[in-house]
C-alpha cells in the first residue's frame, strides 16, 4: 500500500537566523529616513534584541564609522561619501579659473562665477564647522551632567556621613566657618 499526501503544500524550510547586524543596522537607517530618534531604547522597540546585542552592534558600527553617539543617549549615523578624488585649481593668467578633477572632468569659470562658487563653498565650510562645533558641544555636555551628576551623589554621601550623631558638633563648626 502506498501513501499519498493529502496536501500539495510545500513544507517551508526554516529561516535561518539572520545576522544580529544587519538588522540593527537597516533599523538604524530605517529610523534615520522616518525622522525618529535613534536611541538604544527605540531599537529594542524595533527590533526586540537584548540592550546587550544592541550596544555591541553599535560599538562595531562606531568602530567602523558608521554611526557616532551625539550625547543624551542618542546615536547619528555618519553620512557615508564617495573617496575623494584629487583636484586642482589654475588661475589663468585671464583671470578665468580652471578646475580639474582625477576623473578627467575640468571646468572653465570666469572670475564671477568662481566667486560665485567660492561663497559657496565657503557657506558649505562654515555649516560643516557649525555641525561639528555643535556636535562635540553635545558630547561634552553630556560628559559634564554625568560628572555633576557624580559630584552631586558623592555630597550627598558625604552630608548625610557628616550628621552622624557624633559628627554634629563638627558639622556646626563647618556651617560658622
Amino acid at each position: 500500500m502506498t501513501e499519498t499526501l493529502e496536501s500539495t503544500e510545500a513544507i517551508a524550510a526554516p529561516n535561518p537566523k539572520r545576522p544580529i547586524g544587519p538588522i540593527v543596522w537597516e533599523t538604524i537607517l530605517q529610523m534615520e529616513n522616518d525622522g525618529r530618534l535613534i536611541t538604544r531604547r527605540n531599537l529594542r522597540e524595533a527590533t526586540g534584541l537584548s540592550y546587550e546585542q544592541i550596544d555591541e552592534c553599535i560599538k562595531r558600527l562606531e568602530a567602523s564609522d558608521k554611526v557616532i553617539k551625539a550625547g543624551g543617549g542618542l546615536i547619528e549615523v555618519v553620512p557615508q561619501y564617495n573617496a575623494e578624488r584629487a583636484q586642482s585649481l589654475t588661475f589663468m593668467p585671464d583671470g578665468h579659473v580652471k578646475w580639474e578633477m582625477a576623473d578627467g572632468a575640468e571646468e572653465i569659470f570666469s572670475p564671477p562665477e568662481a566667486y560665485k562658487h567660492g561663497m559657496l563653498f565657503l557657506a558649505f565650510a562654515r555649516k560643516y564647522e557649525d555641525m561639528e562645533q555643535s556636535n562635540k558641544a553635545l558630547i561634552r555636555t553630556a560628559e559634564l551632567t554625568a560628572e555633576v551628576r557624580e559630584l552631586r551623589r558623592r555630597l550627598a554621601a558625604f552630608e548625610a556621613a557628616m550628621r552622624k550623631p557624633e559628627d554634629v558638633a563638627q558639622l556646626a563648626l563647618l556651617e560658622a566657618a
